[in-house]
């Protein structure tokens, strides 16, 4: 999908929910591979890193975190989640304590947020965002996550509100 307005094209592939992350980025790569070789130029770069922008996604106040993986100073590994609809992991008590109590000395490497937007037909849409990387990258000079998901759209409306939920913390605007 080519951006109208961005200088971004976003090469989106279906996967099963259970693929890995290797086979979706590898689909992604034969994808952006055929799009240079048909234009007779490279047209699609290496994939933005999304790995900067998980502390960001974290702390907006855009979406409800669901899921949240995070270590301390001291490497000890967390792995939250919310399962109501509407709670939100960045609200509740005890992730609030241990937050605070941390004063800043955490790393997030991997976030899960939805959306609950307008009901619809008596339908209310929850779109979900997943930035999820792999703990052993905080460890990374120059750590990379090239994907994310989104799932849980019902419509192409859904899908580009988080689209644009997203782009926001990589190009600074909701325009895709």
């Amino acid at each position: 999908m080519m951006s109208k307005k961005s200088n971004y094209a976003y090469i989106l592939s279906d996967a099963y929910q259970d693929a890995s992350q290797t086979m979706r980025i590898g689909i992604q790569t034969s994808m952006a591979d055929a799009i240079n070789k048909f234009a007779k130029s490279k047209i699609v770069n290496s994939p933005v890193n999304l790995f900067p922008i998980i502390q960001p996604l974290y702390q907006s106040d855009s979406g409800y975190v669901k899921t949240l993986f995070w270590t301390t100073t001291t490497s000890s590994g967390k792995h939250e989640w919310m399962r109501g609809s509407g709670v939100c992991l960045r609200k509740e008590i005890a992730h609030k304590a241990a937050m605070g109590a941390l004063s800043g000395g955490f790393a997030t490497y991997g976030i899960e947020l939805d959306w609950g937007l307008d009901e619809v037909e008596g339908y209310t849409p929850r779109p979900m965002l997943s930035v999820v990387g792999i703990y052993r990258m905080l460890h990374e000079t120059k750590p990379h996550l090239g994907d994310a998901t989104i799932w849980g759209c019902a419509s192409l409306s859904e899908f580009e509100f988080v689209l644009k939920e997203l782009m926001v913390h990589v190009s600074g605007s909701k325009t895709i």
